[in-house]
């Protein structure tokens, strides 16, 4: 394991530039193409994994034995505006980029959909052998990363469950999943309800009611309705023990 890890950060820290100009690189090409292309996003960001971060993946994975094994050493996240938004930018990408894997992580199918939760589309790609030829692209030969693209609310969700544990070591208890998945399902309605509204460019978000699916054993406002349901369970739990007792002591005195 030791011996992995020293030959893979030995291999990152030999690379470190030539990531940083592929980082500036892909910047250019990307924005282009949405420019070009009219698609407007919410944002884009790119990132090259930092040290600690290398370190623990290839301890915590212990598969890696190369840097070159790893796609996400580059990391580029496109937020876009609009669901359909993220197909096209995968079709320009697939013209653009050499194609290495997708992991399609949105779940579409509702009929058999179990549950909610993480939704994002994964490419892993590489440039061409075509713009390899060319002097400026050479050193990029064979290079792989990764580019995350997801919606607004998609990423939202992402964050509310990175926040809360995501890419954790441990497995949230089950209670705490079906939270989160309801939480989910919540940001995951809304966008769907804003797609269907359909040719217009215009963005209505009425409400999100995101108390109503609490995270936390006791909700940090008495007036929710969260707590308000917990008092009412309350209510009914005592009458029901009033009800048993009465209900005993009417059998000890031979009244049943």
């Amino acid at each position: 394991m030791n011996e992995q890890v020293s030959t893979i950060m030995s291999e990152y820290y030999q690379n470190i530039d030539i990531y940083k100009k592929l980082s500036h690189d892909v910047n250019d090409i990307i924005n282009t193409l949405l420019e070009v292309n009219h698609i407007k996003i919410s944002n884009m960001a790119i990132r090259i994994k930092s040290e600690d971060a290398l370190r623990n993946k290839v301890m915590y994975k212990n598969k890696y034995s190369h840097l070159d094994e790893i796609t996400d050493v580059l990391g580029v996240r496109i937020i876009t505006l609009f669901e359909n938004d993220v197909d096209t930018i995968l079709d320009l990408l697939e013209k653009t980029f050499e194609i290495c894997e997708i992991v399609d992580k949105r779940k579409k199918e509702r009929g058999s959909r179990i549950e909610f939760g993480y939704n994002s589309l994964h490419v892993v790609v590489k440039f061409t052998n075509n713009r390899c030829e060319l002097v400026e692209y050479q050193k990029f030969q064979d290079i792989r990363f990764e580019i995350q693209i997801r919606t607004v609310l998609q990423h939202a969700w992402a964050e509310v469950e990175h926040g809360l544990g995501y890419k954790s070591f441990y497995e949230p208890p089950m209670s705490v999943k079906r939270k989160l998945n309801r939480l989910a399902a919540t940001l995951e309605i809304l966008d769907e309800e804003f797609e269907d509204r359909g040719d217009t460019v215009k963005w209505t978000i009425k409400k999100v009611k995101l108390y109503e699916v609490s995270v936390v054993t006791f909700p940090a406002y008495e007036d929710t309705s969260v707590s308000a349901r917990k008092r009412q369970l309350g209510e009914m739990k005592k009458r029901s023990i009033e009800a048993w007792k009465h209900k005993t002591l009417k059998k000890l005195k031979g009244e049943a």
